[in-house]
This record gives structure tokens, C-alpha cells and sequence, in this order.
């Protein structure tokens, strides 16, 4: 798990689902969950991964005390990093999405970014992802009833700092195999941007997301067929968008 920072949704939903409130406020968890340290990146995905640090004072798996960072970390063996999916993000930047075996026997799905179009295989892990500790944990899953699973990695953008080393927010994730998906656009009012889609999973990224006007919400991730019918879609949460 990168900064220890990504967990998986479903077991959250199930821990967050034991306290008073049925509906969780992921929102609300980033917030109390933001340490006074900056991040570099803070990997948010929707659904099944999440950014979260402060959690209720319960018990934790094996699996989810180690991303949290309670236990040995597991982390990317990248010298066997797979290439799931690349494309240009904006800002002169290109991400790339990897699997990758962890180094504790699971799997790790992270992101990387450089200012290179070749998809060499990485040496660093910058862009954020997450990891299970064994083979048993599965990331990222896609059913009939959750065909699209979106994350997105926003990198803050300094008052003062050089604005050409600003990496615009990136969208990845992936579609439902079954419904034969060819294209995945992120939508909202004024405007379109095509994400790149390779096999079942799809990736992408434009400043347009990065804490957008109200007047330009909502933002949905959509999926269409060949004939351009709409197969899936899922809103982008506008309270993740606009974290400062």
C-alpha cells in the first residue's frame, strides 16, 4: 500500500455499516483522516478503493491492517509490473496503470506518471495504488450489479509552485466485461473527455477535474457500446472532486 494511505472499500462498508450511520460519509473520513503533513498524491477509487486513515475503533483483518500500514506492508514487486493501460493525463504528463504481485503474495494494482509516451516498465511507484497482502483479496472487481469501478488520484496543485510539475487529477479503473464496453468518456455540463480503454480497464486524466465550478457538475465516467448506446455509468463524488 503506497503512504498507507488506499483500502479497500467492501471491507469499509462493512465496518462503517457497524456504526450509527448506515449511510458512510467518505468525505467526512478523508477529511478527519488528512494528516498536517502534504501528500503527494491521494489515491481515491470508486468504489472498492479508498482513502482513509481514521477508521472506528474496531477489528481488522490481516489483510486490511497490512494496507493500512499496522502490519507489514505489502508493496509492488515491480520488476513483474504488467501494463494494464496508458494515456496522456494533460500538463505534458502521461499515467500508466500496473498489476503487479506484492511482495507478501497477493497483488497490487498502482499508478505511475512521467513526462515519457514509451510505457517502459517502472522503477518508482509515485502515482498511488493499492495492494492485498495475499492472493485471496481481489482489486478492482467488475459485476453485473457494479459493471464500472472508477478511481481518481488527484496531486494538489501549489498556490506557488511550478505549475508544469503539476500532475492533473487521473481517472482508472475498469468495466464489466461482459458488456463489451468500447468506448468510457468522463461527462459532465459543457464537455466530454475520452479515456483510454485497453481490454477491461480504462484510464485517463484532464485539469478539468481538478476542483471544478458547481455550474460543470455533475462529472459521470460512462461506458458505451459500438453502436454508442450507454451501457454503464457512475458519478465522480463532487465532495472528492473539490478536496483542497
Amino acid at each position: 500500500m503506497h503512504e498507507a494511505e488506499v483500502v479497500l472499500a467492501a471491507e469499509l462498508e462493512q465496518l462503517a455499516a457497524a456504526g450509527p450511520s448506515t449511510t458512510p460519509d467518505w468525505a467526512d473520513v478523508v477529511r478527519r483522516g488528512r494528516p498536517p503533513r502534504t501528500r503527494r498524491h491521494a489515491v481515491i477509487a470508486l468504489p472498492l478503493v479508498f482513502l482513509a486513515i481514521a477508521l472506528p475503533a474496531v477489528a481488522l483483518s490481516a489483510g486490511l491492517r497490512s494496507a493500512l500500514g499496522l502490519g507489514s506492508r505489502p508493496i509492488p514487486v515491480l520488476s513483474r509490473s504488467h501494463l494494464l493501460v496508458g494515456a496522456p493525463v494533460g500538463n505534458g504528463f502521461y499515467a500508466q496503470a500496473w498489476r503487479a504481485p506484492s511482495t507478501t503474495g497477493g497483488t497490487c494494482l498502482f499508478l505511475t506518471h512521467n513526462r515519457s509516451r514509451h510505457r517502459l516498465r517502472p522503477v518508482l511507484w509515485n502515482g498511488g495504488g493499492s495492494c492485498s497482502e495475499h492472493g485471496g483479496m481481489q482489486l478492482n472487481v467488475t459485476t453485473a450489479q457494479l459493471p464500472l469501478t472508477p478511481g481518481i488520484s488527484i496531486g494538489r496543485r501549489a498556490k506557488h509552485g511550478i505549475l508544469r510539475n503539476w500532475v492533473p487529477p487521473i481517472v482508472f479503473g475498469a468495466v464489466y466485461p461482459k458488456l463489451h464496453a468500447t468506448r468510457v468518456v468522463i461527462e459532465w455540463n459543457g464537455g466530454e473527455h475520452e479515456l483510454a480503454l485497453r481490454g477491461d480497464w480504462f484510464l485517463g486524466g484532464t485539469p478539468a477535474l481538478y476542483m471544478p465550478s458547481p455550474d460543470k457538475l455533475p462529472f459521470n465516467v460512462v461506458a458505451y457500446d459500438a453502436a454508442g448506446h450507454m451501457l454503464a455509468h457512475k458519478r465522480l463524488d463532487p465532495k472528492i472532486l473539490a478536496l483542497r
